[in-house]
């Protein structure tokens, strides 16, 4: 039996879910951070910790962990674990996003906004004296249950209007990147003292175009494909930013730009290999009561 001590924070959310359900098992200690104390899988330990409080580093470091695997927002959760890993030595390895790059050019003040944020949190484990026992992974978009925040929209988008609507012509590049494929990283960068002191970039297997992905979740969800005009595109895209329209005006300016990562990194320390893009509706996450 192992005596190590696993915390997850982030446990109910996607990523989270896929990460719990790849540690059970595994003989260690698990402990799942979550808002309540719901059963989560058999074996796994649930605790409540509010990230946000300013006691949130105190209660961590009383589970004495040997490693922190962080799928909450970085943002909510970089000062907490500074100071536990300080406090107790543990590993740790965080998610970010590749929107620190995407967005830092982006028009909109709020895409930079959210860019700069990300980049100040993974600087205050960077430029920390627990960096060398820190890994920050940048995801692209991820996809691959009911409640990812991207093709799940699109699913909830076509099964309303029972059509998606797309692009006319090929506009920029995604490398979306399943929830299972960015547990897996993270399980085996944990275990990876080459990993540490690095940022590494995680994609997906396939590159394709925005109008790409919408064809394929349209057909996933077993509606058409209707292409838009690229004038008519590019007519919504440049239309005044007035509180109606201001999150799809930057959702349908973002288009046109790649939103891309190297994954050489990745794959030559902990042989990263992810699935390409294929949204079937019978892609179901693992069962966890953890909310």
């Amino acid at each position: 039996m192992s005596t190590d001590t696993t915390v997850v924070l982030g446990a109910a959310s996607p990523v989270g879910t896929r990460l719990l359900h790849a540690l059970s098992g595994t003989g260690d200690r698990v402990i799942a951070i979550s808002r309540s104390t719901h059963a989560a899988f058999p074996g796994i330990e649930v605790r409540s910790i509010d990230l946000a409080s300013s006691d949130a580093g105190r209660q961590m470091r009383e589970l004495r962990p040997t490693r922190i695997l962080c799928v909450a927002p970085i943002v909510a959760s970089a000062a907490a674990l500074r100071f536990t890993a300080e406090e107790t030595g543990a590993r740790i390895v965080a998610c970010s996003s590749m929107s620190t790059i995407a967005k830092s050019a982006s028009p909109h003040g709020a895409d930079r906004e959210v860019a700069r944020q990300l980049l100040q949190s993974e600087s205050v484990l960077q430029h920390s004296s627990v960096w060398g026992r820190c890994t920050i992974l940048r995801p692209t978009m991820i996809w691959g249950s009911d409640r990812d925040r991207n093709v799940a929209r699109l699913r909830g988008l076509a099964a309303r209007l029972r059509m998606l609507p797309c692009p006319g012509e090929p506009t920029g590049l995604r490398q979306p990147v399943h929830e299972s494929d960015v547990a897996a990283a993270i399980v085996a960068t944990a275990r990876h003292e080459g990993t540490a002191g690095r940022i590494m970039e995680i994609g997906g297997g396939e590159r394709l175009s925005v109008t790409q992905l919408i064809r394929r979740v349209a057909e996933a969800s077993g509606v058409p494909a209707v292409e838009i005009p690229h004038g008519i595109w590019s007519l919504l895209s440049a239309w005044p930013v007035r509180p109606v329209v201001r999150r799809w005006h930057g959702v349908l300016s973002r288009m046109r730009q790649d939103q891309l990562a190297d994954n050489r990194c990745a794959a030559d320390l902990i042989d990263f290999r992810p699935r390409g893009f294929q949204p079937a509706q019978s892609d179901a996450e693992p069962r966890s009561g953890a909310r």
